[in-house]
């Protein structure tokens, strides 16, 4: 039986003279095309302050713009494709760094609802609020309350 193609010179040789296998380039490749979904994901003003490619910055808006399916999906493996030319070890730390930042602000969120909570139902806990936070006075974290107090019990009519 002849075959149809005579074998490869480099079929003898090892595997780290012949490079990465095909499988391990599509590994590759879908690995950035997920860290492209992760970076469309991002707000877009994180996307326009990090310091991306022009090319890859336009193409990932523009994916966070598109609503159709198909096109989006085409978007992707755009942003996919550019990302092979890319740092990606720099697009992972904008990553990591939005990520950290967005952490950081629903922390102090869930903070000042705690504080908005304990300040509603009762006076006692504004001292301490007050001393906790130098731009909050005594008579704001009253007038605050007091002011809040009727939209509250419309909220929770049984306290």
């Amino acid at each position: 039986m002849k075959f149809p193609h005579p074998p490869s010179a480099d079929a003898d040789a090892p595997q780290a003279q012949r490079g990465p296998s095909k499988s391990q380039v599509k590994r590759d490749m879908l690995a950035l095309q997920q860290l492209g979904a992760q970076l469309i994901a991002l707000p877009a003003h994180v996307v326009r302050q990090c310091s991306l490619p022009e090319d890859l910055r336009d193409a990932v808006l523009q994916a966070q713009r598109i609503t159709a399916h198909g096109a989006r999906k085409r978007q992707m493996l755009y942003v996919g494709k550019l990302l092979r030319s890319a740092d990606a070890d720099a697009v992972r730390a904008v990553i990591a760094a939005a990520r950290q930042d967005d952490r950081a602000s629903v922390a102090r969120m869930h903070a000042l609802e705690r504080w908005r909570d304990a300040l509603w139902p009762t006076t006692r806990h504004k001292p301490n609020f007050s001393t906790n936070t130098p731009a909050a006075t005594r008579s704001s974290c009253a007038n605050w309350c007091a002011e809040h107090a009727p939209r509250r019990e419309r909220a929770n009519p049984r306290g």
